[in-house]
């Protein structure tokens, strides 16, 4: 019986220790994360750093967090969390607060949440193989407009090296600067990134995208459904190349609402209808468009109709 006490007391004092090494090692790679910021400029600030969990978490919370970037842009938190368990080193969960602010150079946006939560799979280099994000309610809110949405789901997986599956759904979406709601937006995409995203991918020039297949973007609104398929390929200087396909179903009904709220006038109103109600009567369907946006050295069109210069699609 002794000799058990005495292996049960070596096994617990052998765990302490492995998790009380474990804790100061994240620690320390958690400050030095900081020092890499602050070496290329950035200003990293928290007020406080505890890791708790024994015996068999490891759950660190930073308290008052700052990001500023070398570009003015900034992040603030009251509080960070990454939790984690011992035996599962790669994955983590992420906390955040109920509301957080993001600076850029435009715009300060808050960032008011219920249940905002994160999860981060990545293997011994650090390379992100998955990531999920889901919030009960999201709004967005800056000077003049605000966007609200519920039921928001978003995930990443690594197909291949630098290649990942994304998909984004939200339940329900509303805009102060836009009569009505969404009924739910869903995305499905391929893409392509020029280097793979790792958890350094902050502090580090950002992988840019490279190639897009869009395999669906789905947005319902008012009785409207608005569908978007096709294929880009990117340039090093983010000018786009391809095709997408814009499908308008129940158009007439965006249209109607977008005049009743003023937002065009009757004229304007009167002349998109005509022409939309002449392509969609070639086309067969009254109700129904079906839409080919090129891109191409740089400019967009519809068809042989010029739209202007395309915009550019790179990660800041």
């Amino acid at each position: 019986m002794k000799r058990w006490i005495a292996v049960i007391i070596a096994l617990a004092l052998g765990w302490g220790a492995f998790w009380a090494y474990e804790a100061r090692a994240l620690r320390l790679a958690t400050e030095s994360w900081f020092e890499d910021l602050r070496a290329k400029g950035w200003q990293a600030d928290y007020s406080g750093l505890k890791v708790r969990g024994f015996p068999s978490r490891l759950d660190m919370t930073l308290t008052d967090l700052t990001l500023t970037g070398p570009d003015g842009g900034s992040w603030h938190m009251p509080f960070f969390q990454v939790l984690g368990l011992t035996y599962q080193p790669g994955h983590h969960i992420l906390v955040f607060p109920d509301t957080q602010r993001v600076a850029t150079r435009d715009a300060v946006i808050t960032i008011a949440s219920d249940g905002l939560r994160a999860s981060l799979v990545h293997d011994a280099q650090g390379r992100v193989l998955r990531s999920n994000l889901e919030a009960e309610t999201l709004n967005l809110s800056s000077k003049g407009s605000s966007t609200a949405l519920a039921g928001v789901r978003l995930a990443a997986e690594a197909t291949e090296l630098a290649v990942y599956r994304l998909g984004l759904r939200a339940e329900a979406l509303a805009g102060r600067t836009t009569e009505g709601s969404l009924d739910g937006t869903d995305i499905q995409t391929i893409v392509r990134f020029d280097a793979p995203w790792t958890l350094t991918t902050l502090h580090n020039p950002r992988p840019q995208p490279r190639h897009i297949d869009l395999r669906l973007a789905r947005y319902r609104v008012n009785g409207l459904e608005l569908n978007m398929a096709g294929s880009l390929n990117i340039s090093a200087h983010g000018t786009p190349d391809g095709e997408i396909t814009l499908r308008a179903v129940n158009w007439r009904a965006l249209l109607d609402a977008a005049r009743q709220s003023g937002q065009i006038s009757d004229s304007m109103a009167d002349g998109i209808e005509a022409g939309l109600s002449l392509l969609s009567g070639l086309q067969g369907k009254p109700d129904t468009l079906d839409i080919p946006i090129t891109y191409d050295a740089g400019q967009m069109r519809m068809g042989r109709i010029p739209l202007g210069q395309a915009p550019q699609i790179r990660i800041p």
